[in-house]
């Protein structure tokens, strides 16, 4: 529950990073903060159900499509 930040009319959003590969080419003028991904969700899906996340970083240690939660 660590990564748990959001509550938007009950959907518990949860924060991600997203990989460089994904991330930097829409960072705009080398400001991360300025980068368009962020505050983009994905659902990302698992054995156990599925959650809601929202982009707020880039992951450099990611390897091309991937995420951090």
């Amino acid at each position: 529950e660590r990564a748990r930040s959001l509550n938007e009319d009950s959907e518990q959003i949860y924060t991600a990073a997203l990989n460089k590969y994904q991330f930097d080419p829409y960072t705009v003028e080398g400001i991360p903060s300025n980068n368009p991904v962020c505050a983009k969700k994905a659902i990302v899906k698992g054995p156990a159900g599925q959650v809601t996340v929202r982009f707020v970083d880039r992951c450099a240690d990611c390897k091309e499509g991937t995420m951090e939660l």
